[in-house]
This record gives structure tokens, C-alpha cells and sequence, in this order.
């Protein structure tokens, strides 16, 4: 049986925390493989990091290397997208995005191309009936809920996949996109677990800069 994904010495941090220290396996393609250990031991973060969802917090250092069908996921060319319609995570809980019920589900199939009103209107129901709760929600879908526009969160230009999602959400949804973008900051990310907003724990911080030019971009957008 071959293997469609080798890990080699995976280690992965969060700031100075070292969550994952030298991983190595390999998982046989066509079969179940189990992750067992207690609450906290990096399942999870292990899981996340194969198909690079990690990328998306605040402070990660990967080193180490992760293949899936010989390829490494970490190469420049790597298409994120990709990837992910490839290798996909199923959640304890939801996490929906914060648009309407139909945004969300429409979202998937839009990136993938899907464009026609009809098709999309197909689509969300369906699914939506496959959950059992189209009944539910049919009267609250909200397909012309008007978002007053996307901001750009945790952006980090060295890497591919801030390019990729900033490209993304310019072809799919078709919304007003806020010029200032708020970077993957540190302190941005430190301010929380001090229960303070990020003006008051750090004024002098990129974090603060940013989420001040967008206070005065969205007032003067509104005075437009």
C-alpha cells in the first residue's frame, strides 16, 4: 500500500511554545489512520498543519518536512486551494463566516467557478435540506444582505497564502474591499490575552496604526 503523505521531523511553534517536536509518519492512502492522546498534546494542530491551516495564525514557525503525494505542501507552487479540495477537515464545531447563511454556503461553490444566480439557488437549498433545516432558515437567507465591505485581517505579504486569499476574495466575492489591510502583528496577537484592545496595550504598534487608518477610511466612507 502506498503512502499519500510522509512527514519528517515536523516541528512547529507558537511564538516561543513548541507544540510539535520532530513528527515523523507516514499515512497510507485508502486506509484510517487514528490520532490518540490526551487534550492539548498538538492532534489537532498536526491535523491543521496538513493542509497549511496553521498558515493562518498569528506567530507559527514550521520546520521539518510534510509530503502528500510527493509533493511538498510547503513549496512556493504549492496551490493552497488546492490542497485544500484535497485534503479537508471536518470541525467539532461550525465555523461559519461572518456573512448571511447563503454567503456561506454559496462560498465554496463560487470559488470553484460556479457564477449563475440559478445554480447557486439550487445549490444552497439542497444543502441546506441535506442538513434537515431548510425550513428553518429559508425566510432568513438574506440573499441581498448588502456587506458594507471586506477588510483584509492578518496579512503577511512574505507569504503566498495571504496573496492567494486576497486574489481569491477579489474574484468571489463581489463586495467593497477596504484599502487599509491589518497585518500579522505580534502585539495585534498578544493584546486579547490581556483583555485589553490593541490602542490601549500597545498605541505605538503596527496593529494600532492599522485599525486607526481603517476607523477613518470606514467614517469617510460613510460620509460619501
Amino acid at each position: 500500500m502506498n503512502d499519500i503523505i510522509t512527514v519528517k521531523d515536523l516541528q512547529l511553534w507558537y511564538g516561543q511554545t513548541k507544540a510539535l517536536k520532530g513528527v515523523s509518519m507516514n499515512i497510507p492512502e485508502k486506509s484510517i489512520t487514528a490520532l490518540i492522546g490526551p487534550s492539548g498534546c498538538g492532534k489537532s494542530t498536526f491535523l491543521k498543519t496538513l493542509d497549511r491551516m496553521n498558515d493562518l495564525v498569528p506567530g507559527v514557525r514550521i520546520e521539518g518536512e510534510v509530503k502528500y503525494n510527493g509533493q511538498d505542501i510547503f513549496a512556493p507552487s504549492v496551490d493552497i486551494n488546492e490542497l485544500r479540495r484535497e485534503i479537508g477537515m471536518v470541525f467539532q464545531k461550525p465555523n461559519p463566516f461572518p456573512m448571511s447563511i447563503y454567503d456561506n454556503i454559496a462560498y465554496g461553490p463560487r470559488t470553484h467557478g460556479v457564477r449563475k444566480k440559478d445554480e447557486l439557488d439550487e445549490i444552497v437549498e439542497q444543502s441546506l435540506r441535506g442538513a434537515a433545516i431548510w425550513d428553518e432558515v429559508k425566510d432568513r437567507l438574506n440573499k441581498k444582505l448588502v456587506m458594507e465591505g471586506v477588510v483584509f485581517t492578518m496579512y503577511d505579504a512574505r507569504t503566498n497564502l495571504s496573496l492567494q486569499v486576497v486574489e481569491n476574495v477579489k474574484d468571489n466575492l463581489n463586495q467593497n474591499i477596504y484599502k487599509t489591510i491589518i497585518p500579522r502583528n505580534v502585539r495585534l496577537a498578544e493584546a486579547p490575552s490581556y483583555g485589553m484592545p490593541i490602542n490601549l496595550y500597545d498605541p505605538k504598534s503596527k496593529g494600532t496604526e492599522s485599525y486607526l487608518l481603517l476607523a477613518e477610511e470606514v467614517i469617510n466612507k460613510g460620509e460619501e
